[in-house]
């Protein structure tokens, strides 16, 4: 009996993910996902994986859009509890975190959902 390959050896789900949120390739967490901010390798530069099958599609901004709000949302059910209802507070309250908190969760949600992708071995590209 042989021992298996260290290639080609079984990633669960969770590693994988975990992995991606790590922007790092899911297969060997060592290799780069992204060339640019947000911009996928075609395959891992130390493993030599091919990545750019999966993609995030329209599923990374729902991510990031629903966490965004539900903070949103929280930070306006706080400031109205404490009876500070302003509208300036609410403005400065909401808007800037809404700006910063998308770019700073993109490459991580993308990378979480290549690394789910990856796992599964799902594509949002129909196969012609």
């Amino acid at each position: 009996m042989t021992s298996p390959d260290p290639q080609h050896e079984e990633i669960s789900v969770g590693r994988a993910i975990w992995r991606g949120l790590k922007c790092r390739c899911p297969n060997c967490g060592k290799g780069r996902l992204f060339h640019h901010y947000l911009e996928q390798v075609e395959s891992c530069s130390m493993c030599g994986e091919p990545l750019a099958y999966y993609k995030g599609g329209i599923f990374v901004p729902l991510v990031v859009i629903t966490v965004v709000i539900t903070i949103a949302a929280i930070a306006m059910l706080i400031i109205e509890l404490q009876g500070q209802g302003s509208p300036l507070l609410h403005l400065y309250a909401v808007v800037p975190p809404s700006i910063v908190i998308p770019l700073l969760l993109l490459p991580s949600a993308k990378g979480g959902i290549v690394g789910l992708m990856w796992s599964k071995g799902w594509s949002d590209e129909q196969d012609r």
